[in-house]
């Protein structure tokens, strides 16, 4: 009898360890505020480190910390420089030695016309226990709001980044690109693509080969003098001096006539481009291209089986280059998928990875570790107000908490 109840005890230890086992992790630092746009990315030690912005008070912070495999280690406190404004976007990027690299945007609570008030960005690096920002903003018009910053770290660990200006009366939107040069910023493009303020025409994505040259992928919206204006067009290419010089001097369409758009980009160990966008034919679905040297190549079908009812890819690259997707996807409410290419196949992994079946994800980030499984991180509605951060880990059978 004593026997049997050791193995009874021992049993419902198993399966009470089993039930407590997480299925995600939470990566807000406040469960009660709202947390927005996250970023991941993995170091050569394995750890996992996440940027996002997140009230504190009634001002959105930017915020980065690392999983140390139980919680989430700060790295210091958040960057805003006026605590008073708000910060909208991050983009992370970690330097040889493991450090994150942050770019953030600020803007000012004072409404000018349509649009938030000016602000500027800013990127700092983590050294000696602070953090220590790249000169001063590289924000061109102090009456701009500035938008969606995408940076990437060169050869040096100096940031190229490119980002976007809406002016104040939301009619306009700028593009730029600057890049560090170790003592300044150095204009790249001065706004060769400026444009309309569109969420399309403002998707972008930056990447920068072993050589140090930056490539862009961009969405914009085209002309013919004999049609007139046409659809939105993916593009990628490197910069020529005074533009962006198109890859393949095509787009990465699958149809040219209709929208494509939300371009994630990712070099491959030859520095080839590889492509995952939104492109419209009955709905939105999502499809991958890479450049082979000559030709743009597509990868499989549609990721999404052709639903029409996806949006927002991130695109990684295990060692080998074998790509990995995670989009959103509108199934009853949007949720997270994520596919990899098995050679064949667009192959999935597990379901959905909302916390509640019901709930909206609004913004999502991936990345993979030295086996080339992916963790995502996404933003979850809890109500109208309100989101969540999560992190799920897939272990190569279920996705896991971290």
């Amino acid at each position: 009898m004593k026997k049997l109840l050791t193995l009874l005890c021992a049993g419902a230890a198993l399966l009470l360890q089993a039930q407590s086992s997480p299925t995600f992790t939470l990566v807000s630092q406040n469960p009660n505020a709202d947390a927005r746009k996250p970023v991941i990315a993995i170091g050569e030690d394995g750890k996992l480190i996440a940027a996002w912005v997140e009230t504190v008070g009634n001002v959105y912070q930017a915020i980065v910390k690392k999983w140390d495999g139980k919680i989430w280690q700060p790295y210091g406190r958040s960057l805003n420089l006026d605590k008073s404004f708000n910060s909208f976007y991050v983009s992370l990027g970690l330097s040889k030695s493991g450090a994150p690299v942050l770019a953030w945007t600020e803007r000012s609570n004072i409404s000018i016309s349509k649009t938030t008030g000016p602000g500027k960005i800013y990127v700092a690096a983590w050294q000696n226990n602070t953090w220590q920002r790249f000169g001063d903003s590289p924000t061109k018009k102090l009456t701009s709001s500035p938008d969606a910053p995408v940076m990437r770290l060169d050869s040096n660990d100096y940031p190229v980044m490119a980002w976007n200006e809406l002016s104040p009366d939301f009619n306009a939107n700028s593009v730029f690109a600057d890049r560090w040069d170790g003592a300044m910023w150095q204009p790249v493009d001065s706004g060769s693509l400026s444009s309309d303020v569109s969420s399309a025409s403002r998707s972008m994505d930056l990447a920068v080969t072993s050589s140090n040259e930056p490539i862009l992928a961009w969405s914009r919206q085209l002309f013919d003098p004999k049609r007139g204006v046409l659809d939105f067009n993916v593009f990628a290419g490197g910069w020529g001096g005074t533009v962006w010089n198109k890859i393949g001097a095509v787009s990465l369409n699958t149809n040219p006539e209709r929208y494509a758009g939300a371009p994630s980009m990712v070099l491959d160990s030859a520095d080839r481009p590889n492509v995952a966008f939104v492109q419209a034919e009955r709905g939105f679905d999502v499809f991958v291209k890479r450049w082979s040297g000559s030709t743009w190549q597509q990868v499989g079908g549609s990721i999404n089986n052709g639903t029409g009812l996806a949006g927002t890819p991130k695109l990684a690259l295990n060692k080998n280059g074998t790509p990995t997707v995670a989009w959103l996807e509108n199934k009853g409410s949007i949720k997270v998928f994520v596919k990899r290419w098995d050679g064949l196949q667009w192959v999935a992994l597990g379901g959905f990875l909302n916390i509640d079946p019901k709930s909206y994800a609004e913004s999502l980030d991936l990345a993979l570790d030295s086996s080339g499984n992916p963790t995502v991180v996404w933003s979850e509605e809890i109500t109208q107000t309100q989101r969540r951060i999560y992190a799920k880990h897939w272990n190569g059978k279920v996705w896991t908490g971290l």
